[in-house]
């Protein structure tokens, strides 16, 4: 006689399947759960840490992009709390037209300190970022770090950095020369206008 062959599963192998796949889900959604839980917590943390930057990186532009535009007339002064200068980066502003800038650090007492900075000779000062302690300016003049900088000549200083005596929250350098550039024809003509 022939065997007879029976096509299909049994109720059994139906039920086994039916129970790894179960398990398989619950595995996944709850492995999913938790990867979206870690991605959430990874997002927020690195929202809070670039939005802390902005400020540091928005201040190490604007002196990176100082420009002197005249080298008789000095347009960068400074001191402890603060200082202005001509910039092609400023802060918010998405063209490179040389803007003056003016930062300070105010409403300082032993424990914070205010960044901001205004725009254009413009009164209203922004607030960018409040500092855990009582910073000030220093700035770096041949070799030597002082706390004041006031020219004779057209020139800024070689560096700034925002610091106390024993930390420092950040340090940014010029990105042109620290003098202001003489125009080739100035010996030739005896006379530059500007």
């Amino acid at each position: 006689m022939l065997s007879r062959k029976y096509l299909g599963f049994t109720l059994i192998e139906v039920l086994v399947v039916m129970v790894i796949m179960s398990l398989t889900t619950t595995l996944l959604v709850s492995g999913l759960s938790t990867t979206w839980k870690n991605f959430d917590k990874l997002t927020a943390r690195n929202l809070r840490k670039s939005t802390s930057n902005l400020a540091q990186h928005w201040f190490n532009q604007s002196f990176k992009g100082a420009v002197m535009y005249h080298p008789y007339e000095p347009n960068f002064s400074g001191n402890s709390s603060g200082f202005s200068h001509v910039t092609t980066s400023a802060p918010s502003s998405s063209n490179t037209v040389p803007l003056k800038i003016e930062w300070k650090l105010a409403n300082c007492d032993t424990k914070v300190c205010d960044l901001q900075f205004s725009i254009n000779n413009n009164k209203t000062f922004v607030v960018i970022s409040t500092l855990s302690r009582a910073y000030q300016f220093y700035y770096l003049i041949d070799g030597q770090w002082e706390s004041q900088f006031q020219p004779d000549t057209s020139m800024i200083p070689q560096a700034i950095k925002i610091s106390t005596r024993h930390s420092e929250w950040t340090f940014a350098s010029t990105g042109r020369p620290v003098n202001a550039d003489m125009p080739p024809e100035l010996p030739l003509f005896g006379k530059y206008e500007f």
